[in-house]
């Protein structure tokens, strides 16, 4: 039996597969290529808060500035020129103007860094920074979130200044956490918490002072509560005795007249001013003005002659001295005898 020819008919079909198959071969392999997907790690971009120099309104010293944006620096590998104009531009206010008053052409981001230090770096000694930590309290109005972050950033300052001055650190944030509290009652209850836990750090202090907040009331508003509740039993005592249920419509009533009459008494202490004014108005009689000769001698008012004052007048005397004794009474003699 013969073998089939490949060549029949004057085609070779060997080598028309052959080139289907080289054909196939390429198409997958850039079908293979294609699905490959390629994969660019892009650094994320970090926002950094601009800087003025204001630690209050920074919220952060020149150190910690300086230390963000060197992290940020080393992960975008941008020329010096570019980033010397990004720290420019994170720059405002007083630290934009103490930079353009010392830099010159030439300068690099390290020279930046060097003025901004110089001149926003804290001067305080660590025994100072120590006494400034110590004494910080909770201010009025302030809640302990951001009490506590004042206390770590003051803290910090320190350690900075002088690694060795506080022992620890931890342990030494958390106890004037709770010593600077402004609420006496809190402040005796994180005194408990932290003999009862000594491991404690002050997150755990401040969570605990957190949901004793949310418990009980501070002690001011405590206070106005009992002041309010106690106002409107008063008026439910005068108006409504003998109801044991009052209404805001008895409350709102009694405050109404209340009001009548506050404002009947002002008007009342009012006229009474005003009929003292005109009382005093009245009676009141501005005294003359002394008279002086050229050579600086009194004029007596009595008699117009120079040389005394009316008290001193002769002639006061001599009208005193011409009035007629009285007479004495006919009998007696005493008249308390009558």
């Amino acid at each position: 039996m013969s073998e089939p020819d490949d060549t029949s008919d004057g085609i070779d079909w060997s080598a028309q597969i052959r080139e289907l198959q080289s054909k196939h071969d390429e198409t997958m392999a850039a079908i293979s290529a294609l699905n490959k997907r390629a994969v660019v790690y892009v650094p994320r971009e970090r926002h950094i808060a601009p800087f003025c120099g204001d630690i209050e309104k920074d919220g952060r010293s020149v150190d910690d500035f300086i230390e963000e944006v060197e992290r940020v620096l080393r992960a975008r590998h941008q020329s010096d020129q570019d980033q010397y104009d990004f720290v420019i531009s994170l720059l405002r206010g007083t630290a934009l103007e103490e930079v353009r008053l010392r830099g010159t052409d030439d300068d690099q981001v390290t020279d930046l860094f060097e003025y901004l230090q110089e001149a926003f770096r804290d001067r305080r000694s660590a025994p100072q920074l120590l006494h400034s930590f110590f004494s910080r309290k909770q201010l009025e109005g302030e809640n302990l979130r951001d009490f506590s972050h004042a206390l770590a950033q003051a803290l910090s300052l320190v350690t900075k200044c002088s690694p060795d001055a506080v022992a620890e650190e931890r342990k030494v944030l958390r106890d004037q956490f709770v010593e600077g509290v402004r609420d006496a009652s809190l402040r005796r209850e994180l005194r408990k918490f932290v003999r009862d836990h000594p491991r404690s750090t002050m997150i755990d202090v401040r969570e605990e002072a957190q949901l004793w907040s949310l418990e009980e009331p501070p002690a001011g508003l405590r206070t106005s509560r009992s002041r309010c509740s106690a106002t409107v039993a008063q008026c439910s005592a005068l108006r409504v005795p003998e109801t044991k249920c009052v209404t805001l419509e008895d409350v709102l009533e009694v405050v109404a007249e209340q009001g009548k009459a506050i404002s009947e008494l002002t008007q009342a202490v009012k006229n009474l001013a005003v009929q003292s004014s005109n009382t005093r108005a009245e009676t009141y009689r501005p005294k003359a003005p002394l008279k002086f000769t050229d050579d600086g001698q009194p004029i007596c008012f009595r008699c117009q002659i120079a040389g005394h004052v009316a008290k001193d007048c002769p002639q006061k005397r001599s009208v005193r001295a011409a009035r007629p004794m009285p007479t004495e009474t006919p009998g007696n003699g005493d008249p308390r005898l009558l």
